[in-house]
């Protein structure tokens, strides 16, 4: 009797040992506001596959995206997101994930977890900006016209809103309304900043169309040279050759 609670004393020793050594390592979280992203993933890695909390997961990932890895990083998040539920995900994982969403063009993932934060009542103007690109692309314009309006007009200038629509390939008729609040230059230099996107052929038409609305306006040199460089840009992805080479000839001619 005496040897047997000689074992478990023994036992329940060990157990406190173990405990303590753990206790005097450092947290995943901490590990996070260290700045050791090495350790942070393999110790969160290593976390997860003993005890599959899904805590552990969203460390990974974070990890893997401070780390430069994005494509494995949204991985660990998707599972994450699996794993959690909709209305399990934390608030950090819900920015995280529209952060990721948006690098790998998951415009899905972004929508939900951008929608999510709006429920929470914890959509920044980082994460509201995100959500407002992916929704246009998905063409749910009344959703993002409610997250526009009520999280971002008061912070985006004529020019930053004309520049999201740019780059969120939403309609051309919201695009060229958002071109009437610009200058002429700034028009111009958002013209050439659209011509460096990839487009299909309607919409490059759509862009040289309105580009060429351009030439009758008064434009200094650089500003002419920067519209002729756009329009043999478009012309040259709506298949217009001829004019692509036009253009491309008038914005050789000015030094």
């Amino acid at each position: 009797m005496m040897r047997q609670c000689y074992c478990t004393l023994l036992l329940f020793s060990f157990c406190l040992l173990l405990a303590g050594c753990r206790k005097g390592e450092p947290s995943l979280d901490q590990l996070a506001m260290q700045g050791d992203y090495e350790r942070l993933e393999r110790v969160a890695r290593e976390d997860f596959s003993h005890t599959y909390q899904k805590g552990s997961l969203y460390y990974v990932a974070l990890a893997q995206e401070r780390l430069g890895k994005i494509e494995e990083a949204h991985a660990s998040l998707r599972l994450y997101v699996a794993m959690a539920g909709r209305q399990g995900t934390s608030v950090s994982a819900a920015k995280l994930a529209v952060l990721l969403g948006n690098r790998v063009a998951d415009g899905a993932l972004v929508i939900e977890m951008g929608l999510l934060l709006e429920e929470q009542k914890a959509l920044d103007e980082a994460t509201a900006k995100e959500l407002y690109q992916a929704l246009l692309g998905a063409k749910r314009t009344e959703d993002a016209h409610r997250i526009f309006t009520t999280y971002l007009q008061g912070s985006l200038d004529g020019l930053a809103y004309a520049k999201v629509l740019v780059e969120s390939n939403t309609s051309f008729s919201l695009i060229k309304e958002a071109f009437t609040s610009l200058t002429d230059e700034q028009a111009v230099n958002l013209l050439l900043f659209a011509s460096l996107l990839q487009h299909d052929v309607q919409r490059a038409y759509d862009y040289f169309s309105y580009a060429a609305t351009f030439e009758s306006k008064v434009l200094d040199a650089t500003m002419k040279k920067n519209l002729y460089t756009a329009l043999a840009r478009f012309a040259s992805q709506a298949d217009q050759r001829v004019q692509a080479n036009k253009y491309q000839s008038l914005a050789n001619t000015i030094p």
